[in-house]
């Protein structure tokens, strides 16, 4: 075991903002605060902490954010933390920038949830609203399977074998489309919302702040629950064929993977086989005039299909049960756990590799002066297969 990364990784929301803002202040840095109205389970407030290292000046700027899916923050602000010790922010190339973002989605890595104070999944937000929604047939297929009234065995034994039924009749592609996020029931599993949430609103204000004039953007969005277990996998919202993909291949090495790529169910459809709604995917959208480099950066936990009876039971706690009490608790435990894991060696390896992927990503902004860059064609969207949970 490694005891030495039980001083960056904590499992409560309360000693994760406040072992960030001691790494923080350990780096020389200051920290600006974006309180979110509310408070935790325990009452405790709410907010997204936000500190910048580097010249204000910096004319490349690389953002590392945590918790767009709130508990997945756990993973992320533990290498974060790690980095900040690590000396990392105090060593930066010159002309190069990083802001941090912790806990993007304070709610939801408050609570142990992957959505927000609305159920709104905000990795589905970044869409145009002013727009129709993309239908999800799959899902509607499956939505009273992952939404239960009640959490009786008999109950669950029916909606498993519903659930198995469908993939075995549709196939593995339908199955996962059913997990890519859904825009009809509000209450339901994976909601994108109806409007723009305070996370959504709140990142593209400080890209704009910190990258608006900026000649070159870089974004690393930590994530966890899809993968080999402890690996981190860049993903990337490119085609194959994109210059911005050639540009992330050549800073990460032949370890990213194109999100399409991802889907196989995509070769006669447009590529998009969800519903859309990617932060990273909305990254070049909202800095028209940089050259921009997006990644996500999962870390694997569990197989997917394990991960189904808690985000059924974590459903059904916020809709129908009691999230303060013994049942409660033990479902939020258990929902932490799958993205999450338990085990300082899991934990070890996420730090080493966070260390190794931030380090690339600063090499390659420092160096890179393509002329390319991104141009959307699309609303802003997600085609990555679902990890645990969906991605």
């Amino acid at each position: 075991m490694r005891s030495d990364s039980g001083q960056q990784f904590h499992r409560s929301y309360a000693a994760v903002r406040s072992a960030f803002r001691d790494a923080v202040r350990v780096s020389r840095g200051k920290v600006q605060t974006y309180p979110l109205p509310g408070a935790g389970p325990g009452g405790e407030p709410l907010a997204t902490d936000v500190t910048r290292f580097g010249g204000l000046g910096a004319s490349r700027v690389l953002f590392l954010v945590t918790g767009v899916h709130g508990v997945e923050g756990y993973c992320g602000a533990g290498a974060l933390i790690a980095w900040l010790h690590g000396d990392g922010a105090n060593r930066l190339p010159g002309d190069v920038a990083v802001v941090v973002v912790n806990l993007i989605n304070p709610y939801g890595a408050a609570w142990l949830r992957r959505v927000n104070e609305n159920n709104v999944d905000i990795n589905r937000n970044f869409v145009d609203h002013g727009k129709g929604y993309r239908a999800n047939p799959e899902y509607e297929a499956l939505h009273d399977a992952l939404l239960l009234g009640v959490l009786e065995p008999e109950r669950i034994e029916a909606a498993d074998q519903r659930v198995a039924d469908f993939r075995g009749e549709q196939g593995d592609a339908a199955y996962m489309r059913a997990f890519g996020g859904q825009h009809s029931h509000p209450r339901g599993v994976l909601f994108g919302g109806r409007e723009p949430e305070w996370s959504q609103r709140l990142i593209q204000k400080l890209w704009q702040e910190h990258a608006g004039a900026a000649s070159h953007a870089a974004l690393i969005d930590f994530h966890s629950g899809m993968g080999p277990y402890g690996y981190g996998m860049p993903i990337a919202p490119y085609r194959p064929d994109d210059a911005a993909f050639e540009r992330a291949r050549d800073w990460y090495g032949d370890a990213v993977i194109s999100m399409y790529a991802l889907d196989k169910a995509d070769a006669d459809t447009d590529g998009d086989a969800l519903t859309g709604g990617a932060m990273i995917d909305a990254f070049a959208a909202e800095l028209p005039g940089t050259v921009t480099t997006a990644i996500a950066l999962e870390f694997g936990t569990y197989p997917f299909d394990d991960c189904i009876p808690a985000m059924r039971a974590d459903a059904w706690l916020h809709e129908f049960g009691q999230p303060d009490s013994p049942l409660g608790r033990q479902i939020a435990r258990d929902w932490l756990e799958k993205f999450f894991p338990n085990d300082e060696d899991w934990q070890y390896m996420v730090r080493w590799r966070s260390r190794q992927v931030i380090a690339q990503a600063l090499q390659g902004l420092a160096k890179d002066d393509s002329p390319t860059r991104r141009a959307p064609t699309r609303a802003p969207g997600n085609a990555a297969t679902a990890g645990a949970g969906g991605r």
